[in-house]
């Protein structure tokens, strides 16, 4: 099957993780919750997938090392996903939250040129000033709140630039784990189990009461639900980034989950739909696919 296929399908799948996920948050339940049940069922499927090779992989020469830095890419997972519901949650519009989310890509780039010496040509230059205009078009209105509400609240779109910032730091070690021989099932069999105990972890005192929850029964369903699509998205997503002829331009492809997210959130959530913060996704959609291409 063709690179942009596997896009396509990871694409699509996070755009339905993105709605059951704000689905889940309107339910009442928290981030750590969500993200024990999400990152738990996840870690199930990727046992299942690497158990007849197990075996192998931790025979592999570098497999101590890569555990090593997939355990700190575990922790800052759980910083990143924990910012990213949240902003899920209390945005206006989940889509406004990735597509902030998904600015990533800026700082990655950037670091890569500081870094590695990577080529940052006048193009991307547009791309990240476009990235920047966008996020203005999209948080603009939050500075008409009163100051005493903002001080006593975080606002959406710090939890979303949060996420961003952490993911960025992900996305380079996960680099560095790659160039270690691992496979992107294996990688991802450790990270999310790591994970998940982390949020194990954070969770340990809530869990007691956790199934007294009205709601509870529902809200397992919609997280495996979402757990189905997060596999899918990441299983699909890392083999886009194996076949296709640039990286860059499977980023470019589920860059398109924002608008989807955006748009479907407005007919199910009675989302925000401005002109002005539609505009301002699809221009930091248009800046990132600069930046990746």
């Amino acid at each position: 099957m063709p690179w942009y296929f596997y896009s396509i399908i990871a694409m699509l799948s996070f755009s339905a993780m993105v709605l059951l996920i704000k689905r889940i948050r309107d339910l009442g339940f928290s981030s750590r919750k969500i993200n024990l049940f999400l990152f738990g069922f996840s870690f199930l499927d990727f046992i299942l997938i690497n158990i007849p090779s197990l075996d192998k992989t931790i025979a592999s020469p570098n497999f101590w090392y890569s555990l090593e830095l997939i355990f700190l890419t575990s922790i800052v997972a759980i910083f990143a996903n924990l910012a990213n519901i949240k902003s899920i949650g209390i945005a206006p519009n989940p889509g406004y939250s990735q597509a902030i989310k998904d600015t990533n890509i800026l700082p990655v780039t950037i670091l890569s040129v500081l870094i590695f010496g990577s080529e940052f040509s006048l193009l991307k230059i547009f791309g990240a000033v476009l990235i920047l205009g966008g996020i203005f078009l999209l948080i603009k209105k939050e500075f008409s709140v009163n100051l005493k509400q903002r001080r006593r609240n975080f606002p959406w779109y710090i939890y979303s630039l949060g996420a961003a910032l952490f993911f960025t730091a992900g996305a380079l070690l996960l680099k560095k784990i790659t160039l270690l021989g691992l496979s992107s099932k294996e990688i991802n069999l450790f990270l999310f189990g790591l994970s998940w105990i982390g949020f194990l972890i954070l969770n340990i005192q809530m869990l007691r009461g956790i199934t007294r929850d009205k709601k509870f029964s529902q809200f397992l369903k919609l997280a495996f639900l979402a757990s189905c699509f997060s596999f899918s998205g990441n299983l699909f997503g890392l083999q886009a980034i194996t076949l296709a002829p640039n990286p860059g331009y499977y980023e470019a492809i589920k860059s398109a989950s924002v608008l989807i997210v955006t748009f479907l959130s407005t007919k199910f959530f009675s989302s925000d739909a401005t002109p002005s913060r539609i505009f301002g996704t699809i221009v930091i959609i248009l800046g990132v696919t600069l930046l990746v291409l």
